[in-house]
């Protein structure tokens, strides 16, 4: 089973795909052993933060916006290692945080993490954060710029030279 490609469309459909970016090909090219299995107790505690995540979602919990940033932030560090070095509130970003707005600048979009290289700083990863239930394809309702949250990320990763770009609305 060593290239059996089940093993990645499995993973592929647990991923709302978009765009050019992930297919059996591109995942058999980069992972040609598999992806790594979660240890137990971290797949444990990351499943019971979810459902927990998933409770203050359905119950529109008061504490939600703290609550959906703690969930996406759990992920980014616990599950997919990134450390504090590595993964820059966007806030916190030198020089300011990065944007891109529509041409008349009614409208703009901005990551809310961004992960750069411990060594040189260089940025590798912008992550947009969208609030729970979100349709990346869909529209920001905040604006009238005519260009879906996926496409604002795409511009924002091509205006700042970022090759990689990661929208979650938590799911």
């Amino acid at each position: 089973m060593a290239n059996d490609p089940r093993k990645h469309t499995e993973w592929l459909s647990l991923v709302e795909v978009s765009g050019p970016f992930l297919s059996v090909t591109t995942l058999e090219k980069a992972f040609p052993q598999g992806l790594e299995a979660v240890p137990t107790r971290q797949r444990q505690k990351l499943r019971k933060a979810y459902e927990e995540w998933r409770v203050a979602v359905d119950e529109d919990d008061p504490q939600l916006v703290e609550l959906h940033q703690e969930w996406v932030r759990l992920v980014l560090e616990d599950l997919l290692e990134y450390d504090h070095e590595s993964l820059v509130p966007a806030a916190a970003w030198p020089g300011g945080r990065p944007v891109v707005s529509s041409p008349d600048g009614s409208g703009l979009f901005e990551p809310d993490w961004i992960i750069k290289t411990p060594g040189d700083g260089q940025t590798r990863l912008f992550v947009a954060v969208l609030p729970p239930d979100t349709d990346i394809k869909s529209m920001s309702p905040d604006d009238d710029w005519p260009v879906a949250l996926h496409e604002r990320l795409t511009m924002l990763c091509r205006v700042h030279d970022v090759r990689l770009g990661l929208i979650t609305d938590g799911e």
